[in-house]
Parts: structure tokens; C-alpha cells; sequence
């Protein structure tokens, strides 16, 4: 048997939302609402599917592609959005005569495609109309359902009944996504664990006051934070330790949350930063984009340090170096020396062959710089030789890692380099070989941070580690 999944919905009852995304390429946790379709049909055996995509044709293609990731093989089709289901199908090479299915793929349900292939087989010459909570389930099976195709043109229609027709009832939950209200709960009841046959895969951290959450690969979440709520943050997302979540939160993948922010029953998707000391009650963000809830209202946030795509810097800064930490340095200057030439000698000691390590570097100023560092198991003392490069101007003393492997990301609203330092979070916390995405999560995280406690904070970070001492959740 194949499948023909209808993934060509214009997303107008979801504007402004739809302005950034189709309905099918929408989060709910941290999958597209296409993918929970893909899963039910694999999990039914059905691995070849024709899709068919409008507007967003090309997004689609490149996040799926040919469907390895879950055991099927997708042809794609281009359709006018949301046109005629029939127009469709006479397009589409297909016999007529062989079952096949064909299903809504931008709505939210249970895993009941397997239910519901076996129970229309009981009834080959019957048009089997599905439903779930009482609403269409939006799915048929040719070609007893030809001449009654046109429902599942969008929207669903609602009041259908039909004498002749055999209705399945199927337990579970039905999200058809026609309005943000909807689709704000589709997100909620999946991590409260609601929705029947699905769950997030992401690691559980259990909640002793109230549920729990739901963490990606490389999540920063402090357990403070999570004291009194339940929710799911995507891989590679950061919370500042001082975000404080109520009730429920879903936060999509590459997402970063500022200091003192207040979190409830918000969804996030992903890309999205959050400012310091924002309340968020009730609403949907996505980048620069407020939606909220209570009010039906919506807001594009012009300021990048509120609200903003992470890949923007949410202020602009200079990549000179600071004048008065330059100063600072060059007073410690003695006490420096002093002590690189206890550690040197220590260095020798512990790796008489390579006791100084050389990196290529790269300035302020985009010139090549040849320096090196102790080869001490401590980042902070390691890279001690390297302040002389904050006494000569030519890297500050914090800021992002001046590796030529890894050079910092520009500003792309004034395509200025960020000021490259001797320390920062990249150097003193992640190891060698952290992936360049996860580097630039952190510097603009640190980029971002007014508050000048961050310095101290991470050098008190840098010193924890090193002794093995951590502090927070960290999955």
C-alpha cells in the first residue's frame, strides 16, 4: 500500500504565524507536525508516499528529503495551496484500483493510521470515514472513498454523515491546528503528557513538585528553574539560571532565554531569543513575532535585545579592545609574568617534549596571530601567556575565541566581527572539539549579557570545572 499526504495548506487561520511557517513544518515539541504523520504511516508499514507541497515545496524537500529518517521513500508533488484534492489526484500517476491512503499531514493525531487501514479492510467496497474526538480524522482510503474525496479538501468538513458509510471511531487526540488557541494546546498537552500515543523523545527529568521536563542534547536549564512546571526545551537551547518557568513551557531548538525572564504557558519555537527580565503569560513567540492568546493580538518587536532571531546580536559592539581592562592587565603586568614562569617551569616539568602548545590566532584588527599557551590541564592558567596580547591592544581580555578554526560570527545587522579575547566562555569551558554551532550559541549568549557580573561568573564557572565542581542541569 502507498500514501498520498496532503502537506499544501496556506496557514491562513494561523496568520501571523504563518508568515514564518506552513502549517506541516510547524513545531509541536520539537518535531514538525509532518514528521508525527511520517512515524504513524512507518509505524503502519506503509513506506512509500507521493507528498504533496506548495508554497513551501523547497523548505519541505530539504527537511525531509527522501524520508531515510524514518524508513520511507517520499516522491514529491507541487499542488496549488490548497487546491482541490481531486484536481490532485487526477494529476498523480496512480491506479485507481490499488488501496491506498490519503491523509491530511498538517494536522495533529494520535498513531491511528494502522488501526484504521485494518478496519477499512474489513469493508473493501465501503467508504470508511474516520473520526477522533468527534472530528475528522482527515484520512481516506481509495477507492472506496473516491466519490467522497472533496472532504478532505481544508478546511475539514465538520457535519459530514453519510447513510451509507461506515464510521470508525478512534480513540485518541485530534488536532486539526485552524487556530493559534489550538495549536498553542496541541504543544501544551503533548509535553502534560495528554496526547494518546505520543511523547516527546527527548531525555525525562523528573519534577518532584509538579511533572517534569523534557531536555534535548545540550540543553542548559537550571533546576531552579523547572522547581514548579512541566515542559520541553529542544536541543542546544540556554536558559539563563535565573529564568524562572511557571506551569508549562515548550522551547524549540537553538533558542536562548535572558536573565530573570518569566516563562507561562508559552511556546517558543525555534531561533528565538528572549531578552533579560521579559514576562511571557500565555503566548506564542517566534523571533521577533508576539502572539498573544488572551487578546488574539500581535506584535513584530523591533527591538533585537527583547525579542529577536538568535542568529542578530541584540546589541552592537565595538571590536576594539576595552581600554581601562587593557589598563588593568598592564598594571597585574609583574604578578603575571610571575607567575607564567612558575607555570612554564611546571609545564616543563609535567611534558619536558611539548611543555608550550602554538595556536593560530587571529586579532582585532583580522591579522594573523602566532601565540601560544602552557600545556596545563587548567584552561585558565594554560592560556596565561596570551594577556600580553591584551597589553599591545591586539586581542581583549574577554570576548569571543580568536582561533582561526574557529573565527566568531559577524553581526549581520552591521557586519562587524565580534571583539575577539583571551577569555570567554568558548575558551575556558567547551573542549577542543565542540561543535561549531554549540561555539556559537554560547559567545552570543555571553555576547548579549549586559550585566558585567558575567565575567566573574564565568571565571568562577572556569575554576568549578576544573576542580569538577558543576553547577545547574546540563544534558
Amino acid at each position: 500500500m502507498q500514501a498520498i499526504i496532503l502537506a499544501n495548506r496556506s496557514g491562513s487561520e494561523l496568520t501571523p504565524l504563518n508568515h514564518h511557517y506552513s502549517p506541516a513544518m510547524l513545531n509541536v515539541g520539537s518535531k514538525r507536525v509532518i514528521e508525527y504523520t511520517l512515524e504513524d504511516l512507518a509505524g503502519a508499514g506503509i513506506k512509500n508516499i507521493k507528498m504533496i507541497i506548495s508554497t513551501d515545496a523547497k523548505e519541505i524537500e530539504q527537511y525531509l528529503q527522501q524520508g531515510l529518517r524514518w524508513g520511507v521513500n517520499i516522491e514529491y508533488f507541487l499542488s496549488k495551496p490548497e487546491e482541490n484534492t481531486l484536481d490532485t489526484l487526477n494529476r498523480l500517476t496512480i491506479s485507481r484500483d490499488q488501496p491506498t491512503l490519503i491523509i491530511r499531514g498538517d494536522m495533529l493525531r494520535s498513531p491511528c493510521v494502522e488501526k484504521f487501514v485494518e478496519f477499512s479492510a474489513r469493508f473493501p467496497d465501503a467508504y470508511v470515514q474516520a473520526k477522533m474526538q468527534g472530528i475528522s480524522a482527515g484520512m481516506m482510503l481509495l477507492p472506496a472513498a473516491i466519490p467522497f474525496i472533496d472532504e478532505l479538501n481544508w478546511p475539514l468538513t465538520q457535519d459530514q454523515s453519510h447513510n451509507d458509510a461506515v464510521t470508525l471511531v478512534l480513540h485518541g487526540h485530534n488536532f486539526h491546528l485552524d487556530s493559534l488557541q489550538n495549536y498553542h494546546q496541541a504543544n501544551l498537552k503533548l509535553v502534560q503528557g495528554e496526547i494518546k500515543g505520543i511523547s516527546p523523545s527527548e531525555l525525562f527529568v523528573e519534577n518532584q513538585q509538579l511533572g517534569g521536563f523534557f531536555l534535548g542534547e545540550k540543553v542548559q536549564l537550571d533546576r531552579q528553574s523547572m522547581r514548579a512546571a512541566m515542559g520541553l526545551v529542544a536541543a542546544k537551547s540556554w536558559l539563563d539560571a535565573s529564568v524562572v518557568i511557571n506551569n508549562t513551557a515548550v522551547i524549540g531548538d537553538h533558542c536562548l532565554v535572558g536573565a530573570n525572564s518569566i516563562l507561562n504557558n508559552c511556546v517558543i519555537l525555534p531561533n528565538t531569543y528572549v531578552g533579560e527580565g521579559l514576562e511571557l503569560n500565555n503566548v506564542i513567540v517566534s523571533k521577533n513575532l508576539l502572539i498573544n492568546l488572551d487578546n488574539g493580538g500581535h506584535i513584530e518587536v523591533d527591538d533585537p535585545s527583547l525579542l529577536a532571531a538568535n542568529d542578530l546580536q541584540a546589541t552592537t559592539q565595538s571590536n576594539q579592545p576595552n581600554p581601562w581592562l587593557r589598563l588593568a592587565v598592564l598594571l597585574s603586568a609583574p604578578i603575571i609574568v610571575l607567575l607564567t614562569l612558575i607555570l612554564s617551569i611546571a609545564s616543563l616539568l609535567r611534558h619536558p617534549g611539548r611543555a608550550f602548545i602554538a595556536d593560530e590566532l587571529t586579532d582585532n584588527q583580522g591579522n594573523p596571530l602566532l601565540s601560544w599557551r602552557l600545556n596545563l590541564n587548567n584552561r585558565l592558567l594554560s592560556i596565561l601567556p596570551q594577556l600580553r596580547h591584551v597589553v599591545s591592544g591586539r586581542l581583549a581580555l574577554f570576548g569571543a575565541s580568536a582561533s582561526n578554526h574557529h573565527a566568531p560570527s559577524q553581526n549581520t545587522q552591521t557586519h562587524k566581527p565580534q571583539t575577539r579575547g583571551v577569555f570567554g566562555p568558548v575558551q575556558l569551558l567547551l573542549p577542543n572539539n565542540a561543535p561549531e554551532e554549540e561555539r556559537r550559541l554560547v559567545e552570543m549568549s555571553f555576547t548579549r549579557d549586559p550585566n558585567t557580573r558575567k565575567y566573574s561568573h564565568l571565571i568562577m564557572s572556569t575554576l568549578k570545572q576544573s576542580f569538577g565542581l558543576t553547577s545547574g542541569l546540563s544534558h
